[in-house]
């Protein structure tokens, strides 16, 4: 890894541990699962994750170009997140929880993206959806990124091995 790439990522680490982080995981899936239970799931807040864990825990890469503005964009959208947590509990209930807490920790990740690419996303059914046929369990949690950037023909999207939190 090259030294500015090196200082870029120090930019955004952070001193969470990884057992804060998995206790932050396990808050965030209450608050869904309890508004799910409660309240109801058209009315459950999506940008909470971000108070409760801030997006400069969980970058997980960025875009390397030198000179775009970046924009912090959640690899699987939120919403999504939220709409696989309502329909996992509806199905499955309490048994769902464990399954949950491992889509949360693979899903509830930031990669810094060209503004640009954040806006034109925002316009296309990608924004609150994962491509067409993606398995929450087992597909590639970066494949909306990915294909938005192949769409692009933009090569300089740079991974982190590890997630921060597990680095600092």
């Amino acid at each position: 890894m090259n030294s500015a790439i090196m200082m870029k990522r120090q930019k955004y680490a952070s001193t969470i541990t990884k057992k804060d982080y998995l206790g932050r995981i396990e808050t965030i899936l209450d608050y869904f699962y309890s508004h799910h239970k409660h309240v109801g799931n058209h009315k459950t807040h999506t940008r909470l994750p971000q108070f409760i864990l801030p997006n400069q825990c969980i970058v997980t890469g960025l875009d390397d170009r030198p000179g775009i503005k970046l924009h912090a964009e959640h690899i699987v959208p939120l919403a999504y997140i939220r709409k696989v947590i309502f329909e996992e509990i509806e199905k499955r209930g309490k048994a769902a929880r464990k399954d949950l807490q491992v889509f949360l920790v693979r899903s509830l990740q930031v990669m810094m993206v060209e503004r640009d690419l954040a806006k034109a996303l925002d316009k296309t059914k990608l924004k609150t959806e994962m491509p067409e046929n993606w398995d929450y369990k087992m597909g590639c949690v970066y494949e909306r990124i990915n294909t938005m950037y192949e769409a692009l023909n933009i090569k300089e999207l740079y991974y982190f091995n590890e997630p921060l939190w597990l680095s600092s």
